[in-house]
């Protein structure tokens, strides 16, 4: 078996003999009740793409980090608080959804992600710093919608983005010329900046 979609059922939880299944590469278990991935995921070598959007996510387990195929991981609307400092693990990770959640900080070793092209941190309300994104030659568009970030500065030297959105946040200070490529960009009158292709 090399696709699995349980998504919109009533799972409370899913068997950790998926891990067994040494064949899986498409994983979907969105909208159900799930509220921890069992740490025996790990053990999925061939793991390209793991789903689990609008679940009861608390918590991600550092051993699922170990899953060093996964290429697209979607864990938007949960109810994640961290993310395991070996998220850095994943060197071949293309796509990452952490939106919707309640993430206060992001590991430094995020930027591990040297491959990564779609990231999407939107409407984690508590966030206020990022990290620097220049690791990320390859991003093509990113998510920082509905955060608390007050100041964008030197987080993009040297990459080309198709789209950016920062609606929604309390930016006080941006350096817009560390955007380079075809961005448009707006100020609303309560402060708020959003960047559209």
């Amino acid at each position: 078996m090399k696709r699995l979609n349980v998504a919109n059922n009533q799972l409370d939880e899913i068997c950790k003999e998926l891990g067994d299944c040494v064949a899986l590469e498409y994983l979907d278990i969105s909208e159900n009740n799930i509220k921890a991935l069992p740490v025996q995921l790990g053990q999925s070598r061939n793991l390209r793409s793991l789903i689990a959007r609008k679940n009861q996510i608390q918590a991600f387990s550092a051993a699922l980090c170990s899953i060093s195929s996964l290429t697209e991981l979607n864990l938007e609307e949960n109810k994640l608080l961290t993310v395991p400092a070996e998220i850095g693990q994943y060197s071949d990770m293309l796509i990452l959804n952490l939106s919707c959640n309640s993430l206060k900080e992001l590991p430094d070793t995020i930027t591990k992600l040297g491959k990564l092209e779609d990231l999407n941190l939107n409407d984690n309300a508590l966030i206020q710093t990022l990290p620097s994104f220049s690791n990320f030659p390859n991003i093509k568009k990113l998510g920082i919608r509905n955060l608390q970030v007050r100041q964008l500065n030197s987080f993009f030297p040297d990459v080309k983005m198709n789209l950016v959105n920062v609606t929604n946040n309390i930016i006080a200070l941006l350096m817009i010329d560390y955007f380079l490529g075809p961005i448009y960009w707006y100020f609303s009158w309560f402060g708020r900046v959003g960047f559209e292709s």
